[in-house]
């Protein structure tokens, strides 16, 4: 049996952390709290949450690696 996981892109790969799923876009609202002093640490936890569920958590807390220029997504 052929290795699906073999024929997928990079890109394409939901597990990738720079897949983008067709409905994602900059306008979606990830946290619907609106950020005041009083209520950082309600809107933080959520962000930190919807961050973590698209898999895009490592953009802001500093593990994310650089991409090597020989990677296939590079570039992309």
């Amino acid at each position: 049996m052929a290795n699906i996981a073999a024929t997928i892109s990079p890109i394409q790969d939901p597990t990738n952390i720079y897949y983008m799923h067709p409905t994602d876009n900059p306008g979606t609202i990830l946290v619907t709290l609106l950020l005041m002093g009083p209520n950082y640490h309600s809107w933080c936890r959520e962000m930190l949450m919807a961050l973590k569920y698209k898999n895009k958590l490592q953009f802001i807390d500093g593990t994310l690696r650089k991409l090597d220029i020989n990677d296939p997504t590079y570039g992309s």
